[in-house]
């Protein structure tokens, strides 16, 4: 009995697939069964033979009764482990990719005697080509190059790619700034990645790749790329359903970007949006949410992605979404040309700080009765280390202490309710405060 025992645990074990720990609770509930199988005959060594056609002739050899309570019994009791089971390979190991934890300022404006004209992006040792500080540079055609034009120093990127060294945790606020002139020809990649994930690496994410869901435009298996071109701006988002694919928007030039450097900026807030500039003016931004594992049977994607994003216009509307987005919940950085080139001068990268003790944002409540908002940060509150926040207002001489809040979002949102239609351009002063260490402490005043 015990050998017949075994053999259904086997069996289970060869239909459910390799999981220890699911088998070692199918042999003590089959183990269960010896009792009703005390006259089954098992009339060959079947501990020697694990496979299936020997288990169904033990069985046949059963009598009538015992083989079909038998049966039956096994029948529950794998519908009754079926949905653990499923659970066990429902829960997958995340990859937490490793993390710098805040950026360190830096510039490079090319100016440094070390960039001489023609020197390969390539160039080895940080001494000698000192983009290798903070960048990795990856060869393509290798024709990537350091120009001296007119007194003036920039990189001539074509057909290569440069990854930022480090990755940053997922409330890392930056700005990544550049000044940028994209080739006449277009069509091709050439421009920037960011939050890109670190498991998708070596020659499938070099970025001067194509990663082949829209011929030569796009680079990358993760992420949010911007591709520069004379007239227009590609932003896209990658995503991963069923298979890989992306949501993309074009943004039109008011005018071509090829006759001068023109200056791009990327601002993440660390929270939920990233925005993209040039010369100054916001022309789009992606925001993203809802970070979680990929399901269980995307095995080359087991780390932490956003995978909700819209791409939008400048006003924030969206203009396209999607659930299935493969925005990395780590921050990345890297460029890349396919095809074509970019020159590129003046790439500053800093951390944007942001103090915990002011208001993001106040506004006027006129949905139903009138009433003053004020929102602050809940994410730079917990970070600090600040409890008990509260806010007072001051209107007409009396003082109004707010411990109450709403959550939404990433923001504490205090509101007060002691304004009337008539005195809506009066003066309301407000001060937030905040406790730490024990101690009340004063923060940013808004009228």
């Amino acid at each position: 009995m015990f050998k017949a025992a075994f053999v259904l645990c086997n069996v289970v074990f060869l239909l459910l697939g390799n999981c220890e720990k699911l088998t070692k609770m199918l042999f003590v509930l089959i183990n269960l069964l010896r009792f009703f199988m005390k006259k089954c005959i098992i009339k060959m060594n079947m501990i020697k033979n694990f496979k299936f056609f020997n288990f169904c002739r033990g069985i046949y050899c059963m009598n009538k009764k015992t083989r079909l309570l038998s049966l039956a019994l096994v029948l529950i009791m794998l519908l009754s482990v079926a949905p653990s089971s499923f659970a066990v390979f429902a829960a997958k190991t995340e990859v937490v990719p490793t993390v710098k934890e805040s950026i360190t300022s830096e510039s490079y404006n090319f100016q440094d005697s070390r960039f001489t004209n023609g020197m390969l992006l390539t160039t080895a040792g940080d001494s000698v080509n000192p983009i290798r500080n903070s960048w990795t540079p990856n060869k393509g055609t290798n024709a990537s190059t350091y120009v001296v034009s007119g007194g003036n120093t920039y990189l001539n990127l074509s057909y290569d790619s440069a990854r930022h060294n480090f990755r940053y945790p997922a409330d890392t606020s930056f700005n990544f700034t550049a000044d940028v002139k994209p080739s006449e020809a277009a069509g091709h990649f050439a421009g920037f990645v960011f939050n890109y994930g670190n498991e998708i690496d070596g020659n499938e994410n070099k970025f001067f790749e194509s990663n082949k869901l829209n011929g030569e435009a796009f680079v990358s298996k993760s992420g949010i790329g911007v591709s520069i071109h004379p007239t227009y701006i590609d932003i896209y988002v990658i995503t991963y359903g069923t298979a890989l694919g992306y949501i993309t928007n074009r943004f039109n030039t008011s005018s071509s970007l090829a006759l001068s450097f023109n200056s791009f900026s990327a601002l993440d807030n660390g929270v939920d949006e990233i925005k993209f500039s040039i010369n100054g003016a916001v022309f789009a931004s992606v925001k993203y949410a809802d970070a979680g594992l990929l399901p269980e049977s995307v095995t080359n994607y087991c780390e932490k992605y956003y995978r909700t994003a819209s791409i939008c216009n400048s006003e924030g509307t969206a203009l396209s979404s999607t659930s299935d987005a493969l925005i990395s919940y780590t921050k990345s950085l890297a460029m890349g040309s396919r095809f074509r080139s970019i020159a590129i001068d003046n790439m500053t990268l800093t951390q944007i700080k942001v103090d915990p003790l002011a208001f993001t944002a106040a506004t006027v409540d006129l949905s139903d009765a009138p009433a003053l908002k004020y929102y602050v940060s809940a994410t730079e509150l917990n970070k600090e280390g600040y409890t008990a926040p509260y806010v007072v207002s001051t209107f007409n001489g009396t003082e109004t202490k707010i411990t109450e809040y709403e959550t939404v979002g990433d923001e504490y949102v205090f509101t007060y309710y002691g304004v009337t239609p008539e005195s809506l351009n009066n003066t309301v002063s407000t001060t937030f405060y905040a406790t730490k260490d024990g101690a009340v402490v004063k923060g940013a005043t808004t009228k």
